[in-house]
């Protein structure tokens, strides 16, 4: 009987399948798998061999180039030293062609008037001696011009009148019998020894210049555009007074001269001005600059226009103001038509009547307008020179630029030839910058996220280690605050986020130590010997002010921060400085520090003493704090804490913060009595001291100060005190905790209770 095998289907039906078919399905997927294996190495053995193909390839690809390179360097090689030759020869034949033209005019020197033998010979050209000396002192590389020169001084002393007569330092002096011979002479030299013309190899044409051209307003501008830029590629053409039609009759001049030498043009305009004083209709005015702008952004679109706004005097009237605003508006929407190669300036239009004199530029202004035309787009435009000689190219998506104070709507920035892509925000050396009224808002507000975070990440790690008070404070000290007061000493951060980085602070050491929400700050801070970030900012500022004050007298940074404090400019920065000093108090000592390193140490010092005062100060605000206070003199860290519910009970004992039924009582106005033996108030003194149903103490001579730890005794003593009042408030938390479970099944008497 055939051997069959049974396999159950889904459907709970029997299927009945020969054995020999499934044998032979197996074998089957054994073969192809095989095959497949066979394949694949077949494949990988022709991949091998395509790519051993490429090495021997590539590798006689190199030897070719080397061969190729070796081959140019030897040809450049023997090219420079034929070049060398011929110099060599061009330079003697040139100290040849000196010496015999020399010679020939040797006889005609000889004919020179000589003085009297009473007085000595001035030293006139014709001098043999005086020549050759001459010739002795110059380079080779022009004695052939500077000969040619003297000899053609020599042919106008000698050809003139023969009595002529000789002035200061030899010279002829010239008369009115000789000066039209001594011209004729000098435009026949001309033509025998005509100059050599200045190549264009010389001075290659400029690729970039930027003009300025315009009315009274422009005109102005040309003292603060020369000191913002000092390179020959600026032109400044302005007329006072100019109009609209001189104005563009200008530029298309200067467009056709860039275009004949092949020059990209950047032109700054300033119009309108005077056009409005000579009442002109503004949209015609307006639709003309419209239609020239559109016809050169068409014919030449490699040149870029920039048409600056005019000032908005109410000095006139209104109705002239008005006038000007209307203007603004119809050439800023021209100019937005036209594409990024048209731009409009509107910095101009902002201008109050501090800035200006009656409709033109003050002083302050015209400084102001000419930086912002000069800085920026001046310096990328060496930056696109510079990188294209070096055959280097931008990336616009890395390239950004952001305008801090200013109305940059208008504004756009080309390098290379690609417009520039604004951004609000710039991160630099770890700092958000952004554009808003106040440059660090941006960054206060990723601090106070990152704070938080911190403060987050650091309770996760502590909580599950074997000390979270321990690992905890460590972790919060040597990783968070590092990170937070990062660049603290130079950036003036306000009151709000100092308080908040304080909060933050606060928050985890009360989660560290098991405080409650009603533990005050300033027993967390006692208890954890955290600085606050107010005192550590003032410790940074007033440390990097004292080591501003003994930098070298050479050095900017010194020489700023005392023009700053002397001459009272209060920038933000100082302003902060000031309070912090203010609060901190300022030790005279300070004054009498000889070095950086002394005046670090009275800093430190000062701020101690002034922080543990503060620290009194709101400790003893806080009626629960007055036990803790009388032996807790300063902030210092305690050994007795394990981040255990223990430790957790005994912090809030010390501080008094446990949650005792008189302490609810003073809050809620409930019932007072104790919990467990009835007394008539549960407080701490009751609980560690003269609860029945707590049992007796183990230390029944120490007072309730020495329980908790607070005087100052030995640290052995202390250890041993706060582990007896540890283990009484575990007992008392475990009985409270069962008697608010079960408050009917409790018989309060006056014996000890274990089991309830």
């Amino acid at each position: 009987m055939e051997q069959q095998k049974h396999t159950r289907s889904p459907g709970r039906q029997i299927h009945v399948q020969p054995l020999h078919e499934t044998r032979s399905n197996a074998g089957f997927n054994r073969t192809s798998r095989i095959k497949l294996r066979a394949e694949h190495s077949q494949q990988i053995s022709q991949i091998k061999a395509e790519w051993e193909a490429a090495q021997a390839e590539a590798k006689i690809d190199r030897q070719n180039l080397h061969t190729l390179l070796s081959t140019e360097r030897n040809l450049r090689e023997k090219l420079e030293e034929e070049i060398g030759t011929l110099q060599t020869q061009i330079k003697k034949l040139e100290q040849t062609n000196s010496t015999q033209d020399a010679q020939e005019n040797g006889d005609q020197a000889t004919s020179t008037p000589r003085h009297d033998s009473g007085t000595p010979e001035p030293k006139h050209p014709s001098d043999k001696q005086f020549r050759s000396q001459w010739k002795e002192d110059i380079p080779s590389q022009g004695t052939s011009r500077i000969s040619e020169d003297i000899e053609h001084t020599v042919e106008l002393a000698e050809e003139g009148n023969p009595g002529t007569q000789v002035g200061k330092k030899g010279r002829p002096l010239k008369t009115e019998n000789t000066s039209q011979k001594q011209q004729q002479l000098s435009a026949d030299h001309k033509q025998k020894h005509p100059y050599p013309q200045m190549q264009s190899n010389d001075h290659p044409p400029q690729s970039k210049r930027t003009v300025v051209l315009g009315d009274s307003n422009a005109h102005r501008l040309k003292k603060h555009l020369r000191k913002a830029i000092h390179d020959q590629r600026l032109r400044i053409t302005t007329k006072s007074g100019a109009n609209l039609e001189e104005t563009l009759h200008r530029a298309e001049g200067e467009i056709q001269k860039a275009n004949a030498t092949n020059t990209e043009l950047q032109l700054i305009i300033h119009v309108g001005t005077t056009d409005l004083l000579n009442k002109a209709d503004i949209k015609k005015t307006t639709d003309h600059l419209k239609q020239q702008l559109t016809y050169w952004s068409q014919k030449t679109p490699k040149h870029h226009y920039i048409v600056s706004a005019i000032p908005e005097p109410k000095a006139r009237g209104q109705q002239f103001a008005t006038a000007c605003q209307t203007w603004n508006t119809a050439v800023q929407t021209a100019c937005t038509a036209l594409g990024p190669s048209v731009r409009f300036m509107s910095a101009a239009a902002q201008l109050t009547a501090d800035h200006l004199d009656d409709i033109h530029y003050s002083e302050q202004a015209a400084d102001q307008v000419g930086s912002q035309l000069a800085d920026l787009q001046h310096l990328l435009d060496i930056c696109s020179r510079v990188a294209h000689e070096d055959c280097l190219t931008f990336n616009t998506d890395k390239t950004q630029w952001m305008g801090i104070n200013i109305d940059d709507k208008d504004i756009t920035f080309t390098i290379q030839g690609n417009t520039i892509k604004k951004t609000a925000t710039y991160r630099y050396l770890g700092i958000t910058i952004s554009d808003q009224k106040n440059y660090l808002d941006k960054h206060q507000e990723l601090l106070l996220k990152q704070s938080n975070r911190l403060k987050g990440r650091v309770w996760h790690l502590s909580r599950h280690s074997y000390n979270p008070y321990r690992v905890g404070r460590t972790l919060w000290k040597t990783l968070a605050v590092p990170a937070i007061t990062y660049a603290g000493d130079t950036l003036a951060y306000s009151t709000q986020t100092v308080r908040c980085l304080d909060r933050h602070q606060n928050e985890l050491g009360r989660w560290l130590l098991g405080g409650s929400f009603a533990t005050a700050n300033a027993a967390v801070t006692g208890e954890l010997a955290w600085s606050t970030f107010e005192a550590r900012e003032a410790r940074s500022k007033i440390q990097y002010a004292g080591r501003l004050k003994f930098l070298p007298e050479t050095n900017y940074s010194q020489r700023i921060y005392l023009h700053l404090r002397y001459r009272g400019i209060k920038t933000q920065w100082m302003k902060r400085l000031a309070s912090l000093e203010n609060k901190f108090g300022h030790n005279t000592k300070l004054e009498e520090a000889k070095s950086e390193r002394e005046w670090r140490i009275i800093t430190k010092n000062t701020i101690t003493e002034a922080s543990t005062e503060m620290w009194r100060t709101s400790a003893a605000k806080k009626r629960s704090l007055q036990l803790y206070l009388e032996y807790k003199q300063a902030p210092d860290r305690e050994p007795f804490y394990r981040g255990d519910r223990e430790s957790a009970l005994l912090f809030q004992a010390r501080t008094g913060s446990l949650p005792t039924r008189k302490r609810h009582w003073e809050l809620f106005d409930t019932d007072p009595s104790c919990r467990l033996c009835g007394a008539t108030e549960e407080t701490i003194q009751h609980i560690l001291m003269d609860c029945p149903r707590l049992g007796a103490r183990d230390l029944p001579k120490i007072n309730l100060a020495e329980y908790l730890g607070l005087p100052d005794d030995p640290v052995d003593t202390r250890v041993e005190h706060t582990e007896s009042a540890k283990r009484r408030l575990k007992l008392w938390d475990r009985l409270c905790w069962q008697v608010d479970k079960h408050p009917d099944s409790v018989q309060r008497n006056e014996g000890p209770t274990e089991n309830i």
